[in-house]
């Protein structure tokens, strides 16, 4: 029986496979891409599919706590002063990856 070895990352078959449409959804959320891998391998493929959907989850469980907090805010009554429109917070990428290494550790 062949020894399964760690390899440099996944081919681009895998990630087509796994249902990813776009090379760079896999690059941004910190998936290895070996360019020169041709092959496919099933467990690599399941791997993958567990990455993402796990992904999935954790992505619409920050947008859904963003809207709660959205939602609590007060309106404003006539008494208080108009507030200026401010610039939409951006969600934290680095929480995102960090969550993201962390299912890709799991995995393995």
């Amino acid at each position: 029986m062949p020894k399964a070895r760690p390899g440099r990352g996944y081919s681009k078959n895998e990630i087509f496979q796994a249902g990813v449409i776009n090379l760079r959804v896999a690059l941004r959320r910190d998936i290895p891409i070996d360019k020169l891998r041709t092959s496919s391998h099933p467990e690599n493929i399941e791997k993958l599919k567990k990455i993402f959907n796990e992904a999935k989850t954790i992505i619409q469980t920050q947008s859904s706590a963003e809207k709660r907090s959205k939602a609590k805010r007060p309106t404003s009554d006539k008494d208080t002063p108009a507030k200026r429109n401010s610039p939409k917070k951006e969600v934290s990428k680095t929480s995102k990856r960090t969550a993201l290494k962390k299912i890709i550790k799991k995995s393995e």
